[in-house]
C-alpha cells in the first residue's frame, strides 16, 4: 500500500506544473474567463474561438477514419502465415466495428483531449466483447522519469458496484464494505467544471469511491522491486482493495493506449496545442469587450447644460430626451454635445485582428479549416492558398499520430483481447461461420486456448494505414503524375522504374489498398492467356486496303452512319459538345 502511495505521490508532484495549463486550456475551450473586476455595465463575453476549430479538427480525424475504410492491416511473416493473419485480420475489424465499440465517438473525444491536454488516452477491455473507453488524463499518471514503469489510473464507482465485485472474488469483500463512500466535494466539483456541468453534491444515499489502479512495477522505499509487470487496486487512497497480482493480459501490457500528437523532448506528457496561443485566447477576449466597451461609450452622447441660460435652472435635474422644452432667459445655447475625442473601436479593431492571424500561425487551425470568413482585410491569392496548406499539415500531423500510435496499437491489442477472452463456443455461431468460412471457425473452435492465441497472434504485424494519406494523397498523386510524365519523356529512365511498384504509390494515394484493385500475377497471367485464346479463335480477315489476312480482329462493324455495303448519300453528324 505504501508504495502504491508514494508512486502516486510522486507522479502527482511531478505533473502539478502541466495540471496547471490544462485547467487554463480548459477554461479557454469552455468559454470561461474571470470577469469579476469588471463593472456591471462592461461588456463581459467570452470569446470562444478555438472550440470550434478543435471540435472541426477532431471531426475530420474521424471523417478520415471512416473514407480509409481499413485503418489498419496485417502483414504476414512469410506465406504460412498469410491465412492466419487474414482470419485475425477479419476477427479485430469485427469487433473495432461494433457499434459497442464506439470506435468514432472515443476517437473525436480523444483528439479533442490530445488539443487540450497534450495526450489522448484510451482504455481497452472486454466486458462481453471489446471494448473502448476514453480516459480523462486528470485521471491518468504516468512514470515521471519517462522510464515507464508504472501508470496509475484512477476511476469512480459505486461502493455497492464494488461490493458486488468483491462478493464475486475480484476485490477483498472485508475492505469493500468498510468503504465509505466520500470522493471529496472539490475533486467533484473540478470533474464536473471540465465536463461543462454545474457542481452539485451527489444525490442523498450514494457512496462514490475513489479507486487507483496500478500497472506495471511497484519499487519499495529501500529501492527493492515489489510487483513486476503486475497490478494492485487502491480504494479512498489508503486501502489495498486487490493486493498485487501479475499482469492478467496475455499480451503483458497496460490496458492502455496513449496517442501524443506533440512529444515534449524528455517528457511523459504531451505538449497541447492550446497552450502555445492560451494567452492570445485571453488577448483576444479582452479586446473584443473593450471594443464592445467603446463602442457602447461612443454610442451614448454627453450633453453639456448651461445652467445659466435658463429661466429655471432646476429645469437641468434628471434626463435629457428628445423634444424636452426649456425656457431660456439669454440667447446662449442651453444644451450642447461635448466632444469625446477619437474612438476606442477604432483602434482596438486592427489590434484584434492582428491577434488573430498570431493564433492562426500557431496553430495552424486557420479561418480556411472551417471555411469561417475572416474580420480582416481580404487574403491574397498566395495567402490562401499557405494557410490552406498549413490547416492541411496540421490536420495530416494529427491523423499520422492516430494512425501510427494509436489504431495501429488498438488493432494489435484488440486482436490479443480476442484471442484471449472471445468465448470458443461463438466461433460456432452463424455469424462467425459466416465471417471466417466453415473450416477457419471450426479450426478456431478445437484448438486449445494457448494454440489459438498463437494462432491468431503471432507471426504478423499490425500496421496503420489510409487515415493519414486522406490529407495528402492529392499531393502524393500529383508526384506520381510528375514522375509518370518524367518517365515517359525519358525512355532510359523509364527502363529502370518498377512499374507495378509506382502503380502501387498511385492507389496509394488515394487511400485504397493495392491488394483490393491490383491482379495477382496468377489472375493476369490467367487474363492473358484468354485472351490469347479468344484472339486465336477470331476468324482471319482481309484489309481492304493492301489486301493482308490480319487475325483476330473480327469481323468489321459498321459504324452509325454505314448500311451494309455503301455509305448513305446523305449525312448529319451531330456536333460534339
Amino acid at each position: 500500500m505504501k508504495a502504491v502511495e508514494d508512486a502516486w505521490t510522486h507522479a502527482d508532484m511531478a505533473r502539478n506544473a502541466i495540471r496547471a495549463e490544462w485547467d487554463q486550456n480548459w477554461a479557454i475551450y469552455r468559454g470561461r474567463y474571470d470577469f469579476s473586476k469588471k463593472a456591471p455595465w462592461q461588456s463581459q463575453v467570452p470569446v470562444n474561438k478555438l472550440a470550434a476549430e478543435i471540435r472541426f479538427a477532431a471531426n475530420e480525424l474521424v471523417k478520415a477514419v471512416e473514407i480509409a475504410g481499413r485503418f489498419f492491416t496485417f502483414d504476414a511473416h512469410g506465406d504460412m502465415a498469410r491465412e492466419p493473419a487474414r482470419i485475425s485480420e477479419k476477427l479485430t475489424r469485427h469487433w473495432m466495428d461494433h457499434p459497442d465499440t464506439l470506435l468514432r465517438v472515443n476517437l473525436a473525444e480523444g483528439a479533442r483531449s490530445s488539443m487540450i491536454c497534450g495526450s489522448a488516452i484510451f482504455q481497452l477491455y472486454w466486458d462481453q466483447g471489446f471494448r473502448l473507453r476514453t480516459v480523462d488524463p486528470y485521471n491518468f499518471w504516468l512514470d515521471p522519469t519517462g522510464l515507464q514503469r508504472f501508470c496509475i489510473h484512477r476511476t469512480y464507482r459505486d461502493k455497492d458496484e464494488i461490493v458486488a465485485l468483491a462478493k464475486d472474488g475480484q476485490y477483498d469483500l472485508k475492505v469493500a464494505e468498510s468503504l465509505a463512500g466520500d470522493i471529496g466535494h472539490s475533486e467533484e466539483d473540478r470533474r464536473r467544471t471540465r465536463a461543462g456541468l454545474r457542481s452539485s453534491p451527489d444525490p442523498s444515499g450514494r457512496k462514490v469511491v475513489e479507486i487507483w489502479e496500478c500497472w506495471g512495477d511497484l519499487i519499495g522505499t529501500d529501492g527493492e522491486l515489489l510487483m513486476e509487470n503486475g497490478w494492485a487496486v487502491v480504494a479512498e487512497r489508503k486501502q489495498l482493495l486487490k493486493p498485487p497480482e501479475e499482469n492478467p493480459f496475455w499480451h503483458n501490457r497496460w490496458p492502455f493506449v496513449v496517442v501524443t500528437p506533440e512529444r515534449d523532448p524528455f517528457a511523459p506528457y504531451g505538449d497541447p496545442l492550446m497552450t502555445d496561443v492560451a494567452e492570445l485566447a485571453k488577448l483576444l477576449t479582452m479586446l473584443v469587450n473593450l471594443s464592445a466597451d467603446a463602442a457602447f461609450i461612443d454610442g451614448i452622447p454627453v450633453w453639456q447644460v448651461n445652467r445659466m441660460a435658463m429661466r429655471f435652472p432646476d429645469q437641468a435635474v434628471g434626463h435629457i430626451y428628445p423634444g424636452k422644452v426649456f425656457e431660456a432667459n439669454s440667447s446662449e445655447p442651453i444644451v450642447q454635445a461635448v466632444q469625446k475625442g477619437y474612438s476606442g473601436a477604432q483602434v482596438t479593431l486592427p489590434v484584434m485582428d492582428r491577434v488573430d492571424t498570431l493564433i492562426q500561425n500557431t496553430t495552424g487551425l486557420t479561418q480556411f479549416l472551417t471555411g469561417q470568413a475572416g474580420s480582416g482585410p481580404r487574403r491574397t491569392a498566395t495567402e490562401v492558398v499557405y494557410k490552406g496548406r498549413q490547416s492541411g499539415h496540421l490536420l495530416e500531423s494529427l491523423a499520422s499520430s492516430f494512425q501510427n500510435e494509436g489504431l495501429a496499437r488498438m488493432a494489435e491489442m484488440a486482436r490479443d483481447l480476442i484471442a484471449q477472452y472471445q468465448p470458443p463456443r461463438t466461433y460456432m455461431t452463424p455469424l462467425f461461420r459466416d465471417l471466417l468460412g466453415e473450416p477457419a471457425a471450426r479450426a478456431l473452435y478445437s484448438m486449445s486456448d494457448a494454440d489459438r492465441y498463437a494462432f491468431l497472434c503471432t507471426r504478423h504485424s499490425v500496421r496503420g494505414r489510409g487515415v493519414a494519406a486522406i490529407f495528402t494523397r492529392q499531393e502524393e498523386l500529383s508526384r506520381v503524375l510528375q514522375f509518370l510524365q518524367l518517365a515517359e519523356m525519358a525512355p532510359e529512365i523509364r527502363q529502370l522504374v518498377d512499374m507495378p511498384e509506382l502503380i502501387r504509390k498511385a492507389i496509394q494515394s488515394f487511400g485504397w489498398e493495392p491488394e483490393d484493385i491490383l491482379l495477382s500475377p496468377e489472375e493476369v497471367a490467367k487474363r492473358q492467356q484468354a485472351e490469347m485464346a479468344q484472339a486465336a479463335m477470331m476468324p482471319p480477315q482481309e484489309d481492304e486496303g493492301n489486301g493482308q489476312t490480319m487475325r483476330g480482329a473480327g469481323p468489321r462493324r459498321s459504324l452509325p452512319w454505314q448500311g451494309p455495303l455503301e455509305k448513305p448519300q446523305s449525312l448529319k453528324i451531330p456536333a460534339v459538345a
